[in-house]
């Protein structure tokens, strides 16, 4: 059976969680689109819960109310550690609008964008000239 992918939005995984805040604690954003985000935290989040996520990207403050839609426990094995990983839905659609989150998210994908194609153009070249390798 095919997976059929929800998402209907492009989604911005950072590489290193970004640091914010909801609910008055420390989170880091894994993913970003704008509808939403995934954070990991040391914390319970309880679903359905509405709150503000509160971070700084580019320089830039944002802040949007949303809904936690999940909240899993994982753990990790290498560090011994529990984390949880929680969805959060964006609630108010003013706010999106009227924050920097859709320029930055399109200054992200642009750049994305321009990465994979000089890093396929490095490849062509290792490729037609393995000897500079």
């Amino acid at each position: 059976m095919q997976s059929r992918e929800r998402r209907t939005v492009q989604r911005i995984h950072f590489d290193r969680p970004l640091r914010a805040t909801v609910a008055n604690g420390k989170v880091g954003i894994v993913d970003l689109s704008i509808s939403g985000a995934r954070v990991q935290h040391d914390f319970a989040l309880t679903s359905g819960k509405q709150m503000r996520l509160d971070f700084e990207w580019n320089s830039r403050r944002v802040i949007l109310s949303c809904r936690v839609v999940r909240c899993r426990l994982e753990k990790s094995s290498e560090q011994q550690a529990v984390t949880y990983l929680s969805g959060l839905r964006f609630t108010d659609g003013e706010e999106i609008r009227s924050s920097p989150l859709r320029d930055l998210i399109a200054e992200q994908v642009s750049q994305d964008l321009l990465d994979s194609r000089r890093r396929k153009q490095w490849d062509s070249i290792l490729i037609v000239n393995p000897a500079v390798a």
